[in-house]
């Protein structure tokens, strides 16, 4: 028996959900979910699947997202609640980007690139664990092969649903990869190096609450993740900004990010004194950066 709870989101204006599902159908993790203007998820709550469905009824200035919550066993009102706040973290629904784009006005560089994607709400991983996990196998490895990887390791060790005849693979919690037999995460991860890192990133994450990478101050929760086997300085800055949704930092040492700004502002530009400009905001003005890419700009 599939459960069913349904509602309505109202993300702080102005957001646009045709641009979240651009950047959904490409950004290579998550390539998924999407038939039409429809996004489909699966989600695990403490051991539970649960797939939502996301619609929008509104528009950019005054937006709605009519969400629909399925599971095959009952959803307390305790797990809906906590979907519902997956849902919103993911999609960055209740960020207020209204001073992030007055800064950009006196930016004439970077404004055209703001009013393309304008309305564009942070697409985050589902979980901080997922992009720890993603960093790991991605590291020195093709995009398409780490893809892979990941949805392998999504289907060997998490859990499903169906509906409308099509499976939906949740992304496997810390515990389940811990109490998997390591010969197992072994076939699907391919070397022992990245399983010793896969499995430290778990038992890092099993250890902590979200409230802890969330509100911990920023340095703190930086080192923590450098702790990780296999996480340096460059996987724990993105894992701040795209897993946890820290903004107030630039990413570290990302590469394509210093080729965007020069690109953009001059060879000779300075990294720091252009970035710090935006403040608090730094991470959406490097986040729309780097996505601009993906939008065809």
């Amino acid at each position: 028996m599939v459960v069913e709870k349904e509602g309505t989101l109202i993300p702080k204006a102005p957001y646009d959900f045709d641009k979240t599902l651009t950047f959904l159908r490409k950004f290579p993790p998550s390539k998924e979910g999407q038939a039409g203007d429809t996004f489909t998820k699966a989600i695990m709550i403490d051991g539970q699947v649960i797939l939502f469905e996301l619609l929008s009824k509104g528009d950019i200035k005054k937006p709605q997202l009519k969400y629909k919550l399925y599971s095959d066993t009952v959803m307390t009102n305790e797990k809906v609640a906590e979907a519902i706040k997956r849902i919103s973290f993911f999609l960055s629904l209740y960020d207020d980007l209204n001073p992030f784009y007055q800064l950009s006005k006196t930016d004439p560089i970077f404004y055209p690139i703001c009013k393309k994607l304008y309305g564009y709400h942070h697409v985050k991983f589902l979980t901080a664990f997922e992009n720890a996990c993603w960093a790991i196998l991605s590291q020195r490895t093709p995009v398409h092969l780490a893809r892979s990887i990941k949805n392998e390791l999504a289907s060997a060790f998490g859990k499903s649903i169906q509906r409308n005849n099509c499976t939906y693979i949740a992304f496997p919690e810390p515990q389940h990869i811990l109490d998997a037999p390591e010969d197992e995460v072994l076939k699907v991860v391919r070397t022992e190096r990245k399983v010793n890192y896969i499995l430290s990133a778990a038992k890092h994450f099993a250890k902590v609450p979200n409230t802890f990478l969330m509100e911990e101050d920023y340095e703190t929760v930086h080192q923590w993740l450098k702790e990780i086997n296999g996480i340096g300085d460059w996987s724990a800055s993105f894992i701040m900004l795209r897993g946890i949704g820290r903004m107030e930092r630039l990413p570290i040492g990302e590469k394509m990010l210093k080729k965007e700004i020069h690109s953009l502002y001059g060879e000779t530009a300075d990294v720091s004194k252009v970035s710090d400009f935006y403040g608090g905001h730094v991470g959406y003005w490097a986040h729309y950066l780097r996505a601009a890419t993906l939008f065809e700009i």
